[in-house]
């Protein structure tokens, strides 16, 4: 079984991300990275490879937290991951979506535009801007 703390990830360009990735199994089972649209492969954290690391920690005898730390998050990094795990019993799947704060307020102020009046728009943006002022601050 995959269980993640998270389904989406906001991070901004040139921060760091660790994606999670829980995994219950017995017996234990082998774990992946791979991202939408990538075609080379699963994601490795090679010797030189400074994009990449590949984390696990063992948490008890049958669970496994697996993460996978991305360097300097760039506007190529923003997508879909997926982590995998296999054992002898199948292959489960999750995902998990890093998106910057851009794209966030864009979908919004779009799917906003289709079905409101201009002064409701007026609100929304003054809403959305105090959100991504207290996302900076902390708040």
């Amino acid at each position: 079984m995959l269980a993640l703390p998270y389904r989406q990830m906001v991070q901004s360009v040139g921060t760091n991300a660790l994606l999670t990735c829980l995994v219950h199994a017995f017996p234990s089972s082998d774990l992946r990275w791979t991202r939408s649209g990538r075609s080379d492969g699963p994601i490795t954290d090679t010797t030189g490879n400074e994009k990449y690391r590949l984390h696990n920690w063992t948490l008890d005898e049958y669970s496994i937290l697996y993460g996978l730390h991305i360097s300097s998050i760039a506007w190529s990094d923003y997508g879909t991951y997926y982590c995998i795990a296999s054992n002898e019993f199948g292959t489960d799947r999750a995902q998990l979506v890093v998106e910057g704060i851009f794209f966030i307020v864009f979908h919004s102020v779009i799917g906003l535009l289709r079905s409101i009046s201009v002064g409701s728009f007026l609100v929304f943006i003054k809403k959305s801007f105090l959100y991504v002022l207290g996302f900076f601050l902390g708040l």
